[in-house]
């Protein structure tokens, strides 16, 4: 029995959670640049962490470093959560070649997930966030990083 190809990464830590990390830190860049140049490099996440809280746009308070924690803590988390996912479905892909159309599968599901809540974030009144540009960019971050370390999951054997 040949074992697939599996590439090591220079990170130490287990590898759903490194790519829950690289998918994250994407994230933050797509959000965290516009944010900068607008001169408030932390409105994206005050305005997510407020909603987490269901708080409208008029109500974050001038202080909003406790909003900025508890929506970073919730987004490293969640990523956390699809790093460890993503991981096994890579896995379950590799080991079960009929299946290797799940992982993209459930790509396209997060894609729709994420313009369905930028639909719902909208409908709370704050500005347009675009949380399908992020996921794109994040998922798509994440997606390559499980793809260089699985790179046998998605090819027909």
């Amino acid at each position: 029995m040949t074992h697939p190809e599996r590439r090591e990464s220079d990170l130490v830590l287990p590898e759903g959670l490194e790519a829950g990390v690289v998918g994250g830190i994407s994230v933050v860049a797509v959000y965290l640049i516009p944010d900068m140049l607008s001169g408030d490099w932390i409105r994206t996440p005050a305005e997510l962490g407020g909603v987490l809280l269901g708080l409208s746009p008029q109500d974050v308070p001038g202080e909003r470093g406790g909003l900025v924690a508890i929506y970073t803590l919730v987004h490293f988390a969640a990523w956390a959560i699809a790093g460890f996912a993503g991981r096994a479905l890579m896995r379950l892909a590799q080991r079960r070649p009929e299946l290797r159309r799940v992982p993209p599968t459930v790509f396209g599901v997060w894609l729709v997930a994420s313009v369905m809540a930028d639909l719902w974030i909208a409908g709370h009144g704050l500005p347009v966030t675009h949380l399908w540009a992020g996921s794109l960019v994040g998922g798509c971050t994440f997606a390559a990083f499980l793809i260089w370390r699985h790179p046998d999951a998605l090819r027909a054997h």
